[in-house]
C-alpha cells in the first residue's frame, strides 16, 4: 500500500471546479440524494460515516461505473433498472485534485494504487478529506475511462451549488 503522507492534507489548498458532471441513480431516487451511499458505503465513503455523490465527468464514464458496480455484484446493468442518467452543473469552491501529479506526490500515492480493486486507500483519503473540508475529490475512475468527481453534500459551502439540469432514462 501506498505511503500516504497524512498530514500533507492538512497544508492543501484545493481548488475551485465549474462543469456538468453526470451521475447515473435509481429512478426511484432524487438525483442529489446521498442516502444510498450512506447505507451502502462505497470506494469512496465508509458505509454509514457519511454519504457522497459519485457523479462522472463524462456520460461514458457514468456508464461505464454502472456497468463496474453491476459486474461486481454478480449483476447485469439491465438487473439494477430502471436507472436515469442526470446531469448535474457543480460550481465548488475547494476540490482534492487527484488528477494532478503534483498533489498526488505532495500526498504519497500513485494512480495505479487508487484505480485498482481494493478500495481501503481511497477511503482512507476520503475521510482525510472530508475532514479537511474539502468538497470533492476528483479522480480518475476505477474503470480508467476517464474521471469521476466525488461530492461531499455535508462539506458544502454557501457559495457552492449543484443543480440538476437534465436527466434521460438509460435503462
Amino acid at each position: 500500500m501506498a505511503s500516504l503522507q497524512r498530514r500533507a492534507f492538512r497544508d492543501l489548498q484545493g481548488k475551485a471546479f465549474a462543469a456538468v458532471v453526470h451521475r447515473h441513480v435509481s429512478s426511484q431516487y432524487d438525483a442529489l440524494d446521498s442516502s444510498g451511499s450512506l447505507k451502502t458505503g462505497g470506494r469512496w465513503n465508509p458505509q454509514g460515516e457519511y454519504g457522497v455523490l459519485y457523479t462522472a465527468l463524462n456520460e461514458e464514464t457514468a456508464v461505464a461505473e454502472l456497468e463496474r458496480l453491476a459486474e461486481r455484484q454478480g449483476l447485469t446493468s439491465d438487473d439494477l433498472a430502471p436507472r436515469d442518467l442526470v446531469s448535474i452543473e457543480v460550481s465548488l469552491s475547494k476540490i482534492l485534485d487527484l488528477t494532478d501529479n503534483r498533489i498526488m506526490q505532495q500526498i504519497g500515492i500513485r494512480e495505479n494504487e487508487i484505480v485498482g480493486n481494493d478500495p481501503a486507500l481511497c477511503l482512507e483519503i476520503s475521510r482525510l478529506a472530508h475532514r479537511a473540508g474539502f468538497e470533492a475529490i476528483l479522480a480518475p475512475s476505477a474503470t480508467k475511462k476517464g474521471s469521476i468527481l466525488v461530492v461531499f453534500p455535508d462539506r458544502l459551502r454557501p457559495t457552492s451549488r449543484l443543480e440538476a439540469i437534465r436527466t434521460k432514462k438509460i435503462l
